[in-house]
């Protein structure tokens, strides 16, 4: 999240978000226009200098949940405007940092996991409760930043999208007649609500009276000393065993993931628990059911989710049982018999099995 912020221009900074089963996206940027439409990133659109110019039709924006921004742009442009009491007040500060000379930038390695909970705007079935503030907000933003030539279309578009989508969730049985009825009354009074709060104008700090610096200060350079990474597999006959070894590795101060996958075919969810990520699945994979039969193995499906998450996690060592087909890289295992029979200490960087095994003698661990 932070190296963005090596380019002096950038004022914002966001990651991505995935959602409550630590796996599928929720969030990977966004374009969003002058009327809060919002459209999606390609990862050309990254590094896309168009998305930060002030005459343009498109911005990045970032998420709120996953995002950051430079301190003294944030206080240069007044910091974010409490009209927006839910519902893009983070896109609305992103619009007007590029209008003020600044620009924002997507992180894509900087992801939040980003679990889901009712609301008093969303029930536990994804369903909105009360689209008052959204819409509020949504008429605010089309008349601060958008054309007014086009404002009004766009606000009645936006009108007939959420009633359109009221009309769906009854459909599917996830609220009642009465419920939408209820709802869209809400809209149309969040849809005056926000006219009044562009009419009773911006609600937040100062600016900065003093001229802008032409170059912010550097971050501290600040570096946290790195712990060791181990990837642990889970099997069977061992998981009680490979777990109460992760959550003594983890309160030791090594960054620990399992790898447990069973023969079924559980969708992958990744939380993390005790201190330690957990990946938990089954090895017959859902797009599979239905397509030729196969012989399931464990080790596939391990070697697969161990390359997936490599890139983020940097594993230094893996745990596995001694099998060869288990193995990943070219260097020499390290046995862990005294500590788990049947398991080696596989190191993915030179010294890295010998500094577990250490780590794990320190411990007092035993069978």
């Amino acid at each position: 999240m932070i190296k963005p912020f090596d380019n002096s221009n950038v004022g914002a900074v966001g990651g991505f978000v995935r959602g409550r089963n630590g796996v599928d996206f929720q969030w990977r940027g966004a374009l969003i226009d002058r009327y809060g439409d919002h459209a999606s990133l390609a990862l050309n659109d990254i590094k896309d200098a168009q998305f930060n110019d002030p005459k343009g039709e498109l911005f990045l924006s970032t998420v709120g949940v996953n995002s950051a921004f430079r301190n003294i742009a944030l206080k240069e442009i007044g910091g974010f405007d409490e009209q927006f009491h839910y519902f893009l007040d983070e896109s609305d500060v992103c619009l007007r940092l590029v209008k003020a000379g600044w620009g924002a930038a997507i992180a894509p390695f900087a992801e939040v996991h980003h679990a889901y909970a009712e609301s008093s705007e969303r029930a536990a079935n994804r369903a909105p409760r009360d689209l008052f503030q959204i819409a509020t907000s949504r008429v605010n933003y089309s008349l601060t930043h958008g054309n007014p030539d086009w404002v009004e279309t766009k606000i009645e578009r936006f009108e007939q999208e959420q009633t359109g989508r009221l009309k769906k969730f009854v459909q599917l049985g996830r609220m009642s007649r009465r419920q939408a009825v209820w709802i869209e009354e809400r809209m149309v009074q969040g849809l005056e609500e926000g006219r009044k709060r562009f009419v009773e104008g911006p609600k937040r700090g100062d600016l900065f009276s003093r001229p802008r610096s032409p170059r912010p200060k550097p971050f501290i350079d600040y570096k946290l000393a790195r712990r060791p990474r181990a990837a642990l597999v889970a099997t069977t006959a061992n998981r009680r065993k490979i777990y109460t070894l992760a959550e003594r590795l983890a309160r030791s101060g090594c960054e620990t993931t399992i790898m447990d996958f069973e023969i079924s075919a559980k969708r992958l969810r990744v939380s993390f628990s005790t201190g330690f990520w957990r990946h938990v699945g089954g090895i017959l994979e859902r797009e599979r059911m239905g397509a030729r039969p196969h012989v399931p193995r464990r080790f596939i499906r391990v070697k697969k989710e161990l390359e997936r998450v490599a890139a983020r996690r940097g594993f230094d060592v893996i745990l596995r049982p001694k099998a060869s087909k288990y193995r990943i890289g070219d260097l020499t295992e390290t046995p862990i018999q005294p500590v788990m029979t049947g398991y080696v200490a596989e190191p993915l960087r030179p010294g890295a099995a010998a500094q577990i095994v250490t780590l794990l003698t320190n411990l007092g661990v035993s069978p």
